[in-house]
């Protein structure tokens, strides 16, 4: 059924009754059905296990206000909601609620809206008070009633979901809706999302439209990525997953505090030195017990890298990479105004600036250590996307090997 002003609302229901009443037999009477496969009837019992619909189309099926400020039914009048301050949409904010327990995310406050979230979910209504509620609603039906002065009851008619057999599901839509928040503004938390609404006159109906065409799509790519493409050239990037330099070269020296910064940057991301660096925090640590544990990720990273050179130095065992890296580079660093790596052609936003395409945005997925506030001594380990445009684009040159790096 089509939402829009012509839509059936509260009259809903008289479509409604009759399912009910064949809904209720099929499952407490049942139906003689007959089976075409063994040549005879059987008492067949069903039932509704769920339904899918959007938001709007949810509030009229349950009997819910969905819009303004108590929209979400869970939490109703305990909704977390702001008014735009430059429109006039409602938006809805504060999803780490819903999250397990001490979940990591609730203890961000950087990357959502810098505060940690200390509150949990508010609790799902019983049946009994869902009843209690509803029973002394008067239903009128019919779209030319006048409304009275009396306070708003945001539930019209009672149902109940019982979600536990959707736990798994539930709780990986609010992760993904809190990271969500992490990197979008506020105002793309509204109600309803129309960017799949083409036809205005047949909302509904373009939605899955749209949508079927996608997902057949992107099931079809599944069986035809490993085809030769028709009319198309082929990638240049196959034999570039080492990464080479392809326009732009130059020899730039830099000062020693922006290499010491690269060269810890390679550090942190090279398995080998995993145990060192565990080491050297232990380290730190030991030396100064009195040290928050904020203090002591920041002694760490201003010595690990002569602390590693002199343990390396010592260790006759140390591979020959591990001596390579133990070394710092050379000053001398090579650049490129364009680099090909792992099937992708990078620039820099000046070579952006002159081309047709724009290759110079990329994105980090940074595993780091999260404080709450600066005497924090358990910090919460977690992965955060960093997005960002390159500047420069070097290669380290640490004797055998070379590092590809970028600047942001």
């Amino acid at each position: 059924m089509i939402t829009g002003p012509r839509q059936l609302r509260n009259d809903i229901d008289v479509y409604l009754a009759a399912l009910i009443e064949d809904l209720i037999k099929l499952w407490v009477e049942g139906v003689d059905v007959y089976d075409a496969s063994v040549q005879h009837s059987f008492r067949l019992h069903a039932m509704i296990f769920c339904t899918i619909n959007d938001f709007p189309a949810y509030g009229n099926l349950s009997g819910y206000s969905v819009k303004g400020h108590h929209a979400c039914p869970i939490c109703e009048k305990d909704t977390s909601y702001l008014q735009l301050k430059h429109g006039k949409n409602t938006v809805y904010t504060r999803h780490r609620r819903f999250l397990k327990p001490y979940h990591l995310y609730q203890r961000m406050k950087k990357a959502i809206n810098g505060k940690s979230e200390i509150e949990s979910a508010p609790k799902l209504l019983t049946r009994h008070k869902v009843f209690h509620r509803a029973k002394d609603i008067i239903t009128l039906y019919g779209k030319t009633q006048k409304k009275d002065g009396s306070d708003k009851n945001i539930w019209k008619k009672s149902k109940v979901i019982d979600p536990q057999q959707l736990d798994d599901l539930e709780n990986e839509a609010l992760i993904i809706i809190c990271q969500l928040e992490m990197y979008f503004p506020p105002s793309f938390f509204d109600i309803v999302l129309k960017s799949y609404t083409k036809n205005q006159y047949r909302p509904e109906a373009s939605i899955v439209e749209r949508y079927v065409v996608e997902e057949a799509i992107e099931f079809c790519s599944d069986y035809i990525e490993s085809s030769a493409h028709v009319g198309l050239p082929q990638s240049r990037h196959e034999c570039t997953p080492q990464g080479r330099g392809t326009r732009g070269f130059n020899v730039v020296t830099i000062d020693c505090k922006q290499v010491s910064q690269a060269h810890l940057y390679v550090l942190n991301n090279i398995l080998d030195i995993i145990p060192y660096i565990d080491a050297h925090k232990q380290n730190v640590a030991a030396t100064i017990p009195k040290m928050n544990m904020m203090k002591v990720f920041q002694e760490h990273n201003r010595s690990i890298i002569n602390w590693f050179r002199k343990t390396i130095i010592t260790n006759d065992t140390a591979s020959t990479t591990l001596n390579l890296l133990a070394v710092r580079p050379n000053l001398n660093v090579l650049t490129w105004k364009g680099y090909d790596i792992n099937n992708y052609s990078f620039y820099p936003e000046s070579q952006d600036h002159k081309s047709t395409v724009q290759n110079s945005g990329i994105t980090v997925d940074a595993h780091s250590d999260h404080f709450s506030s600066v005497v924090d001594n358990n910090p919460v380990r977690a992965s955060m996307p960093y997005f960002g445009v390159i500047q420069e684009m070097w290669e380290l040159d640490d004797g055998q090997f070379r590092v590809p790096v970028v600047t942001p």
